[in-house]
């Protein structure tokens, strides 16, 4: 009876959707082909939105990146996947039994109040967790892999070439963060899906080579996690830079160019 149980549980941490694992293979298949074909679609955006303006230091030669995956970094990609789309599957299956994308359900606090919750909360705990990553006694063993490219430029693929457990730790933080707005002030559907597509964005654009900046309330720039990756002590949250600037490990961007 427990091993029927645990096989339960085990069987919804998987597939929390009620259906086959057929159906559940197809929809992991076309979550692949939305990321394969998104990123590069969302490179030529931002390459259109910034002029193809790219930071300067990606021409220095003195400044050495990645710039061939090995085979550490394929199979973290492919696990990767993998934990994402548990993940993300997770988070639709409670946004659809949880939020209402009705306009008359929308109120004060489950709209822009609630947006501007999610972003802040999930960039508080995610700046604890990545600095927490960067102590010595967890870096070698997990973030450093992260940290092996120096300039991001792939997007999607430098921005997933992290340990798996780094993964799962940053995509938890997500999850709990929208149960947590949610239980407080509500989450109202569009709401959830402006932060969901700004979040899912914004960590793509971190590691494109591109200067893009967007002045929403609490402001985001490609800029600030490039200038992680350079030097890894600062600019530990991934979305704005309010909470490094509060704690006081935010640290403006310098560029680079190939002269110096």
């Amino acid at each position: 009876q427990v091993g029927c149980k645990f096989a339960s549980s085990a069987m919804i941490a998987l597939k929390p959707w009620d259906i086959s694992w057929g159906e559940y293979g197809v929809c992991f298949l076309v979550f692949l082909v939305a990321k394969l074909v998104g990123d590069p679609a969302m490179a030529f955006g931002v390459r259109l939105a910034t002029g193809g303006s790219r930071f300067a230091v990606m021409d220095n030669p003195k400044v050495r990146r990645l710039e061939k995956l090995e085979t550490i970094d394929c199979v973290y990609l492919a696990m990767n996947m993998v934990v994402s789309f548990t993940y993300v599957s997770h988070l639709m299956h409670f946004a659809a039994n949880s939020f209402s994308f009705e306009a008359d359900t929308m109120t004060l606090l489950n709209t822009a109040p609630a947006f501007m919750a999610l972003f802040l909360l999930y960039d508080l705990m995610y700046w604890a967790f990545h600095w927490g990553m960067h102590r010595p006694a967890v870096y070698a063993y997990v973030h450093k892999h992260h940290h092996r490219q120096v300039l991001p430029f792939r997007g999607i693929l430098d921005a997933e070439n992290e340990h798996p457990l780094e993964q799962v730790g940053g995509l938890s933080l997500l999850l709990i963060t929208v149960r947590l707005v949610h239980m407080t002030l509500g989450v109202h559907g569009f709401a959830f899906a402006a932060f969901f597509g700004g979040y899912s964005t914004f960590n793509v654009v971190n590691h494109l080579p591109y200067d893009l900046s967007v002045k929403f309330p609490v402001g985001y720039t490609a800029a600030a996690h490039q200038m992680h990756h350079r030097d890894p002590l600062c600019n530990f949250a991934t979305c704005t830079m309010f909470w490094d600037q509060l704690f006081g490990t935010y640290k403006p961007y310098k560029d680079l160019p190939k002269e110096q």
